[in-house]
């Protein structure tokens, strides 16, 4: 018995010492950098962040759109060229103060995106001044 228990500790001790070579050699996740893009304020309400942040253009980056806690909601419209604006991610802020984000979507090869917000739930939504970016290639 006393073999295959020192066989066992030989094999689990390889395996340790392999996982923290591993460990101590991987390299760290980078940090995805975000463009900030001013849509020049909210509609009339020139105050209110309106800003559309993304990493890149199509096909690789992404769009998410940036606006303040103390409204109602933040959306992010996209736009393909000749067609309409659509809301494709929004959040709903639930404290005071600060900026929040919508989740991040994928950057379309003909689309525009603007940030939006709502300041109560049965309002308006108001949107970027300054139109849309475009991140197509």
């Amino acid at each position: 018995m006393g073999r295959l228990k020192r066989r066992c500790l030989q094999a689990v001790s390889g395996m340790l010492f392999a996982l923290a070579v591993v460990a101590t050699t991987a390299v760290p996740a980078q940090a995805v950098k975000w463009y900030p893009w001013d849509g020049g304020g909210c509609g009339t309400f020139f105050t209110y962040i309106c800003d559309v942040q993304y990493t890149g253009s199509w096909p690789t980056g992404q769009v998410r759109g940036v606006g303040q806690r103390n409204v109602h909601q933040v959306a992010l419209q996209s736009k393909p060229d000749g067609g309409s604006w659509v809301t494709v991610a929004s959040t709903y802020p639930i404290n005071n103060g600060g900026t929040f984000i919508t989740p991040a979507v994928p950057a379309g090869k003909f689309n525009y995106y603007r940030s939006c917000f709502r300041l109560i739930s049965s309002g308006p939504l108001w949107c970027s001044k300054n139109g849309g970016i475009y991140l197509g290639d």
